[in-house]
């Protein structure tokens, strides 16, 4: 991008000011940038110096990384580059406020965004127009996942990383005993259910293609929406994609 320094009388450029957003988003520690974030940033930093998305959607398969940048800069339209380094600098107000007057210092004062937000891009690389491949998952945790025929709970360790839901036996398994691709799977709250001294808050994640639910819970209310929360937006990000594999 050509940068001019100020408009005439002595303002900072729109390009300018989205030029200082950008360094401003640099400097922030990647755990302080909500996921949403972190997409929208980068497909209005793709907009902004490249202009509307040019490249084909990534095909069902591939990593979720790779789609949801596809999704990110595709979602942004055919908005101006002016238009799309002025939606960046607005985002960068509420994700970095102060960054206009000290970048480096609100930088270091934005504080984490949520638990359920503390798993983002790394926001140099958003800035710079590169994901890594070794981005942490959305969400990780134990939840209790019901047997299909004896209908008890069992804790399982879940995954939610991009566009697939996963688990595995416990941390020490490494290989996922089931996934679900989340391009056509539907989210829904279940009625809580307290028995024998326990609480169970439970949630099903389906797929059309799969004759079976997962029917899972947490032991609090809270963490059961922080969950499902997670869970529809990688369903609403997923969504469009291409078709969902089913789960296994």
């Amino acid at each position: 991008l050509k940068m001019s320094t100020a408009d005439e009388g002595g303002a900072k450029s729109t390009e300018t000011l989205f030029e200082d957003a950008v360094q401003a988003i640099k400097r922030v520690n990647a755990q302080q940038l909500a996921p949403r974030d972190s997409l929208r940033l980068y497909g209005l930093f793709q907009q902004a110096t490249r202009g509307p998305c040019d490249i084909p959607s990534p095909h069902e398969t591939a990593d979720p990384i790779t789609i949801a940048k596809w999704e990110a800069w595709h979602s942004v339209g055919d908005i101006s580059r002016r238009e799309a380094q002025l939606e960046y600098t607005r985002l960068a107000d509420l994700v970095v406020p102060g960054w206009r007057d000290d970048p480096v210092g609100a930088a270091r004062a934005a504080g984490p965004r949520s638990e359920l937000d503390s798993s983002s891009i790394s926001s140099s690389i958003l800035a710079s127009g590169r994901f890594s491949m070794e981005a942490p998952p959305m969400m990780r945790g134990i939840l209790n996942k019901q047997r299909d025929v004896m209908k008890g709970w069992r804790s399982r360790l879940f995954v939610l990383e991009g566009r697939v839901l996963r688990y595995f036996l416990d941390d020490k398994h490494k290989t996922a005993r089931g996934q679900m691709d989340l391009a056509q799977a539907r989210v829904a709250v279940q009625p809580p259910n307290h028995s024998k001294g326990a609480n169970f808050y439970p949630f099903t994640v389906s797929h059309p293609k799969s004759a079976y639910a997962w029917r899972l819970s947490t032991d609090n209310e809270e963490l059961r929406d922080k969950w499902v929360e997670a869970l529809q937006r990688a369903c609403a990000l997923a969504r469009g994609a291409g078709r969902g594999r089913t789960p296994s």
